[in-house]
């Protein structure tokens, strides 16, 4: 059970009869929220969740907002080039600082902190591809700064980091909370909410899309896929595009403060962090069992919690664990996410494909989905026609 869904339980109904909607959303998570919260003012929206709301990998995660994607700056600039990465993580600037905004409007309880990210070189090749990353970032115009590994290494009271990468302005989030507070003000403002209500095909009749549940059938003008891993299995377009990736976690019983903020090491593949009640979470290390932390099914491995136990004990944790899961996450071919409408058909849209990032972009992309809908704009740079 995740830590993040341990107190949660479904607050909506189930779908029993036929509706008709403006605009149908598949998927509460955190996509699936955002947005349901911009464009619920303006049509009549339905929210549709084949489980809990954020019971998927939106409650499933670490909890950090993070500047930029799954790769180091300077690698992200060789694989799409100097213009699009600073975009890119100019977009993810904007997601952290617009979600702040509207957090604090709606008076979202959630547990947001600007507590700062720490991206750690295990070894001195990842601490150079860190230096080279951050001396670009800065030319840029971003804000971070190099610790040596000293510093890093009395800060954590620990030996071996070669050094780290800092972001005063990245954060740490209830993930669970966020997606609920999000949903709530969405409900508020009109969109009508289902929980336990899967869809089971998806047909397109003249202009109106009609959403086949067990009981009812949803009709809308557009449809939007806010189901990240699970896209391919609603439509085949993707299967070779996003693919289910697993990841899993565990969170120990409170114990005295060690460390403040967010910690990622080993090209974030090791990440961790203490949590408001003094629990730890540590997670990652799916590099090490490549071929089996794929596919669908939500659960732990021996291996890797073995290796996450080390990590533990590595950071000086004694605290017995409580929590252990795994959520699955939808990686794009290019590690950036899929925002906008089908290929030739825009009224069937797509907001996913994260690649374990979806706090970082999720909401400026529910925004950049609501003005798709509302006002015909057009943004190029997560499209999905690029593939």
């Amino acid at each position: 059970m995740s830590y993040w869904l341990n107190s949660h339980k479904a607050n909506f109904p189930a779908l029993k009869n036929d509706i008709r909607a403006d605009v149908a959303v598949i998927g509460a998570g955190i996509a699936g929220a955002s947005v349901s919260y911009w464009i619920g003012n303006d049509c009549k929206v339905v929210l549709l969740e084949e489980e809990r709301i954020a019971s998927k990998a939106s409650g499933r995660n670490a909890g950090f907002l993070l500047t930029g994607t799954s790769d180091y700056y300077s690698i992200a600039v060789e694989r799409y080039g100097h213009a699009k990465a600073k975009t890119v993580w100019k977009l993810t600037q904007q997601n952290h600082d617009l979600l702040e905004k509207h957090i604090l409007n709606n008076g979202i309880e959630c547990e947001h902190k600007r507590s700062g990210s720490y991206l750690l070189g295990m070894k001195e090749n990842e601490m150079c591809i860190i230096r080279k990353s951050v001396a670009m970032l800065r030319r840029a115009g971003f804000n971070y700064k190099i610790m040596h590994g000293k510093e890093i290494n009395e800060l954590l009271s620990v030996d071996g980091f070669h050094g780290a990468a800092y972001n005063s302005k990245d954060g740490e989030i209830n993930p669970v909370k966020l997606v609920r507070g999000l949903v709530k003000v969405a409900k508020e403002n009109g969109t009508v909410v289902f929980e336990n209500t899967s869809i089971k095909k998806i047909v397109k009749r003249g202009n109106i899309f009609e959403l086949r549940t067990r009981h009812a059938t949803v009709r809308a003008d557009y449809v939007v896929l806010a189901t990240n891993a699970y896209t391919p299995l609603l439509h085949p377009t993707f299967r070779n595009i996003i693919r289910p990736v697993r990841g899993q976690i565990l969170v120990t019983k409170p114990c005295r403060r060690l460390f403040r903020g967010v910690f990622y090491a080993n090209y974030g593949y090791e990440y961790w962090r203490q949590l408001p009640d003094g629990s730890v979470l540590a997670g990652g290390f799916r590099e090490t069992d490549p071929a089996r932390e794929v596919g669908y099914r939500m659960v732990t491995t021996r291996k890797i919690q073995n290796k996450l136990e080390g990590l533990l004990k590595k950071l000086h944790v004694k605290s017995p664990i409580e929590y252990r899961w795994s959520g699955i996450m939808g990686f794009s071919k290019d590690h950036l996410p899929l925002v906008g409408p089908f290929p030739n058909m825009k009224n069937l849209l797509i907001c996913a494909g994260y690649s374990g990032h979806g706090l970082g972009s999720s909401f400026i992309a529910g925004k950049m989905i609501s003005e798709m809908i509302l006002n015909g704009r057009s943004y190029d740079i997560f499209s999905p026609t690029r593939f």
